[in-house]
């Protein structure tokens, strides 16, 4: 009795993994969330693997779920061995955290919660809907109380989510089970044969309001639509088997979602004057985003290349980069690692056989149900029949709805767990002759306990996926944390980045599967960190930083050759090592190597084309700068960027007026110079290289004249303006240049910038 109730502690204490959020960690509404949930089923598990050793009644019972949901796991494990990159398959990522590694997890979840809950499955649902409650209080507090918690842009109810879309998943299955536990406790029987009566029922019916209030305040269409299937398919199942008893209520839900969508699709005035934000979110229902139309195709094509066990879990950024589509980012910029639909998601991660095997959960489950609201009609009205019926006609509702959400979605952490929760729940309800064969041996799916030697075996086995699947990712994801805090802007330069640096090194130095996304993550946030002030890039400390990520992005690169995204940052790193010298020229660099190896791994993706485009300028190729320009406008010339490209080109080498025109058609497309510093510095620099000093001067008197100029910025281009004029002997302009400049900055700056222009002979009395 003992080991029973630690188990059940820590499967109760697993249900609260939705609050779990740490900012001290990679992705901090993942990831957390996701190790918090391993830990507790991996001591679960030992605590199981005891229970078996003594007591074979805790071996699962035989149904056709049990076998549907071995066979879904058996199909992600093959896929996984023969993926494209079976490291990522089975650990995924900090980003994601749902590779196999997972769903074992989630599997050994279902068997030990099937099993031990199985007489006391209301309670389990009823601390699931406690955990539920205080989430969507925490979310409420982190939209309306921001001094208190602040989560971020909270205009979608995101909560510790992070995302309102997995928020919006999370209470649709919250508003059903709910209403289950509402009608349960209402007078259905449970196998300890006592009768749940009183006002407790009211509480959970108050639940489910608040749910799906949740559901609305998130936003997120996907949840709206999937929890109107739900109710529909409900309204469908009482007015087709129980037509007589239940017309008034099927109908009334049916004519509820009949106004609400006739007043949505009438009165549009209205609902756009109570609430203008979920008017758009509403009216956005009617047309799917393109992007998503197109990364489905993108996933329909790499389906087709590999259609019996897919690309592998995890693996759908290798499929969207060999099938990319650049038309995309015509509509947004995003990189999708993730097809945005369960059935495209299926079809890549495990092919033809694991969507087959993943449908046939929801088959089993709804010719289960089924079958039983038939039996239920044909005995009539028995004792407690009628609410037998409700409860099982809306957990096929349930499962409705969530297929139906999933279509536009795909599944996380918390998701995840909802969702064996909901497998969970249909083995308990459907399958009611367990109640029976709780005596029966034969009913198990093993006849024996477990020899002694086996729990040592596990055990070992548990600990080790605790050490390399939990303990140590956590530490290095709470070092490479702690290595971006490190490079705050107030801190000392040369102090902030041997700090970071320490941290990232241990990071890295326990060699977990997070290391590329330590790698990568780190190397942006120092980028970042030198943008701010270019004289950090020069500094000793950046530069041995930087070639220590380099030397590690090499190292990942042996290991996932085919990561398109690293091999862009390793180009990227050794561009700013220093170190990436080579006697043969540009095309012996490391750098135009990477480059080279991502156009080969993703032909028709701009990034390495972006920075081909700029290596070339950086080393005056003139051929090969206007083939990576004309590449990207022939790959979308839709973006804004590839025309200023185009422009920075002709500033170089072609005509002033032919940059004007190039310019111009950036601008068509949102180019805005006053928002792209970098690129306006880029673009005067080649003008200044190319000796067209008038057109130099006038580009530098409108970037200094832009609002709310960085200081450096100011003071560096306000110089190389006092320059042209002096090439240009225009020293009464030069000398009225100086003073503006003077003028405009504190004392102990204009002592600088005056040293620096008697130096640089600059400087006109």
């Amino acid at each position: 009795m003992f080991l029973v109730s630690a188990l059940k502690f820590l499967l109760y204490a697993s249900l609260f993994a939705p609050l779990i959020v740490s900012v001290n960690s990679l992705f901090p509404f993942v990831f957390p969330k996701a190790i918090f949930f391993e830990a507790l089923i991996q001591m679960a598990g030992l605590v199981f693997v005891a229970l078996l050793v003594v007591d074979k009644n805790f071996f699962p019972r035989k149904n056709i779920l049990f076998y549907g949901l071995l066979g879904w796991s058996l199909t992600m494990i093959l896929s996984t061995i023969f993926s494209v990159d079976p490291s990522l398959a089975f650990w995924s990522k900090a980003e994601r955290m749902d590779g196999l590694f997972w769903y074992l997890h989630l599997f050994l979840f279902f068997v030990m919660a099937s099993v031990v809950f199985e007489r006391d499955w209301l309670r389990f649902l009823s601390i699931n809907s406690v955990a539920g409650l205080i989430t969507g209080l925490y979310a409420l507090a982190s939209k309306f109380l921001p001094g208190d918690i602040n989560f971020g842009d909270q205009i979608r109810l995101a909560g510790t989510f992070g995302n309102p879309a997995f928020l919006g998943t999370y209470f649709l299955a919250l508003f059903f089970l709910n209403g289950i536990l509402f009608l349960s406790y209402s007078g259905f029987k449970v196998a300890e044969k006592k009768d749940y009566q009183g006002n407790s029922r009211f509480l959970f019916l108050g639940a489910a309001i608040f749910s799906l209030i949740l559901v609305i305040l998130s936003g997120t269409r996907g949840a709206w639509i999937g929890v109107a299937s739900g109710l529909v398919l409900f309204a469908g199942l009482v007015l087709i088997f129980r037509r007589g008893k239940y017309f008034r209520l099927g109908l009334s839900v049916l004519l509820v979602l009949i106004i609400i969508f006739a007043s949505l699709r009438f009165l549009p005035q209205v609902w756009e004057k109570i609430s203008p934000f979920f008017a758009s979110r509403i009216y956005g229902l009617w047309e799917i985003p393109t992007p998503r139309l197109i990364v489905w195709g993108i996933g329909w094509n790499a389906f087709l290349e590999k259609p019996i066990l897919g690309w592998g879990l995890e693996n759908f950024i290798y499929a969207f980069n060999q099938h990319f589509i650049p038309d995309i980012h015509t509509y947004e910029m995003s990189i999708f690692d993730r097809p945005h639909n369960k059935i495209i998601d299926l079809l890549n991660s495990g092919g033809i056989l694991g969507l087959s095997s993943y449908l046939s959960l929801f088959a089993v489950l709804g010719w289960q149900g089924l079958k039983f609201l038939w039996s239920k009609t044909r005995e009539g009205n028995k004792e407690n029949g009628e609410s037998e019926f409700l409860i099982r006609s809306l957990y096929i509702s349930l499962l409705g709805a969530y297929f139906v959400q999933n279509l536009v979605l795909f599944e996380m952490p918390t998701s995840g767990i909802m969702f064996f929760l909901i497998l969970c729940l249909g083995y308990w309800l459907l399958y009611p002759e367990q109640d029976q064969a709780i005596n029966d041996q034969s009913s198990l799916v093993f006849n024996k306990t477990l020899p002694p030697w086996a729990f040592y075996v596990v055990s070992m086995l548990l600990v080790s996926s605790f050490i390399f699947g939990v303990a140590l990712p956590k530490a290095a994801s709470s070092n490479t944390a702690l290595s971006a805090f490190a490079m705050s802007p107030s801190a000392i330069p040369s102090e902030a980045l041997k700090q970071a640096a320490g941290y990232y090194e241990r990071a890295r130095g326990l060699n977990t599967f997070l290391n590329r996304e330590v790698d990568i993550s780190i190397y942006r946030r120092l980028e970042d960190y030198g943008a701010v002030d270019s004289m950090v890039i020069q500094t000793k400390e950046f530069q041995e930083f930087v070639g220590k990520i380099l030397v590690n992005m090499e190292e990942d690169l042996e290991s996932h050759p085919r990561d398109y995204d690293m091999v862009v940052g390793a180009a990227a790193a050794a561009s700013r090592s220093g170190t990436d010298v080579s006697s043969s020229g540009v095309l012996g660099s490391k750098t135009y190597a990477f480059l080279k190896q991502a156009v080969l791994l993703a032909p028709k993706r701009e990034d390495a084309y972006q920075h081909l485009f700029l290596l070339a300028l950086k080393n005056n190729l003139k051929d090969q700068a206007k083939n990576h320009a004309d590449t990207l406008v022939r790959l979308n010339s839709n973006i804004a960027s590839f025309w200023f490209y185009q422009a920075e080109y002709e500033a170089r080498w072609g005509s002033v007026d032919q940059m004007n025109q190039f310019l111009q058609e950036a601008e068509k497309r949102g180019f805005n110079l006053e928002q792209r510093l970098g690129e306006w510095e880029l673009l005067i620099s080649s003008l200044i290289l190319s000796a067209r000093h008038q057109e130099a001067i006038i580009q530098l008197k409108g970037l200094i004249m832009t609002p709310n100029l960085p200081p450096d910025v100011y003071i560096r281009n306000s110089i190389f303006l006092i320059r042209e004029y002096a090439i240009l002997n225009q020293p009464e302009q030069a000398r009225q240049a100086t003073r503006m400049l003077l003028s405009d900055l504190p004392e102990n700056y204009q002592k600088q910038v005056v040293q620096y222009l008697k130096e640089e002979s600059l400087w006109i009395e």
